[in-house]
């Protein structure tokens, strides 16, 4: 995951973790932040999928992938297209899902479907889109929505997941793994790992 990422990780559980403590925040390597108040807390942010050992390597973490190229070509493009500043959403339909699709030719058909119907679009503000054999079978849907303090053309990760919850297994794997690279971090007083589970709804331990 790229530091925006990162720091969009961040200021959710702030926002959502009441005994955050104040102080300043500054985003490094190793580890990803530090919280400089009444004590030098690490952060290292994380993501850990349920299938991650296996022989093939994670199919969710390639879903993952794929949803985020697809979403930053669309936005992309978007940009660049005469169209309104605005935030999109895709869904993805698991069952269609395969490691060989192109996320680029993808985004270059759903951009191709946005613009014709952007007359639509813009007349509602808030378009949602289900896909019935227009688009590729991968994409479930897609959302737009358009609004006078949308500053610029983003995306928003939605929910939905190939697998399981995650077990104790899982995450002891993640948490051994960063214990190693701790003897790399900065020095702190602390040290918190927040971890975002699978793709799309967030899910964050703070350990």
């Amino acid at each position: 995951m790229n530091r925006a990422e990162e720091r969009s990780i961040l200021s959710g559980f702030q926002k959502t973790y009441p005994k955050f403590p104040s102080g300043k925040i500054t985003q490094l390597e190793k580890p990803d932040f530090i919280i400089e108040g009444d004590q030098v807390i690490g952060v290292e942010i994380t993501q850990v999928f349920k299938d991650q050992n296996s022989p093939k390597g994670s199919l969710i973490k390639a879903k993952n992938t794929f949803q985020r190229h697809l979403l930053t070509n669309i936005v992309s493009d978007l940009r660049q297209a005469t169209f309104p500043k605005c935030l999109i959403s895709i869904d993805l339909n698991d069952s269609e899902y395969s490691r060989h699709l192109n996320a680029k030719q993808i985004g270059k058909q759903l951009l191709k479907h946005i613009l014709a119907n952007q007359n639509v679009i813009q007349g509602q503000n808030f378009f949602e889109f289900a896909n019935h054999g227009q688009l590729p079978k991968v994409i479930d849907g897609y959302i737009i929505d358009i609004s006078l303090n949308i500053l610029e053309t983003e995306y928003l990760e939605t929910g939905g997941a190939i697998g399981y919850a995650l077990d104790n297994k899982s995450i002891q794997f993640i948490l051994d793994k960063k214990e190693k690279a701790k003897t790399q971090f900065a020095k702190c007083d602390a040290y918190w790992l927040l971890i975002k589970k699978g793709q799309g709804k967030r899910t964050i331990l703070a350990v």
